[in-house]
């Protein structure tokens, strides 16, 4: 099993009826409310989302974080940032995607998985994009960037 990373953009009315249902432990009537409401980030990641969890302690090692939003007490294990913090925050990922050079990502890949990938600087950069885009979507729609990370078949 591997981990599928899906991005979406959410209104407050539907963070509750998450938060809703997290609190029944109905995980995937979660994901699958979401799908309902089409609320998710197309074009999807087409790595891995291990790939997305990588690049997050590569944001973090260089200062960019995602927001510690916590309102929704049953949401407190998913990736969650305000429409108002979405612009800076791709703002600083696109930035740092134009000054990291293709041998550190690779490097901080294998490092941080102890194995070698052929398309790691890809793949990783297409995480970059991945989640500027996110994060501009739900900016555009005033609504919260919310990045979950499943495993899949």
């Amino acid at each position: 099993m591997s981990l599928i990373a899906s991005a979406y953009a959410v209104t407050e009315e539907q963070l509750i009826a998450l938060n809703q249902l997290a609190a029944q432990k109905k995980g995937d009537g979660m994901w699958d409310y979401l799908e309902e409401q089409k609320t998710e980030i197309v074009p999807e990641y087409g790595f891995s989302g291990e790939v997305i969890s990588v690049l997050i302690a590569f944001l973090e090692e260089h200062d960019i974080e995602f927001p510690k939003f916590r309102k929704y007490e049953n949401l407190k294990r998913i990736d969650i940032v305000p429409a108002d913090a979405a612009p800076a925050l791709a703002t600083s990922i696109e930035e740092l995607d134009q000054e990291v050079e293709d041998e550190d990502l690779t490097t901080f890949h294998s490092e941080s998985t102890d194995e070698e990938f052929d398309d790691a600087e890809q793949a990783m950069r297409e995480g970059l994009t991945f989640l500027v885009r996110g994060l501009r979507t739900a900016a555009k729609k005033n609504a919260y960037f919310v990045l979950n990370m499943a495993e899949g078949s």
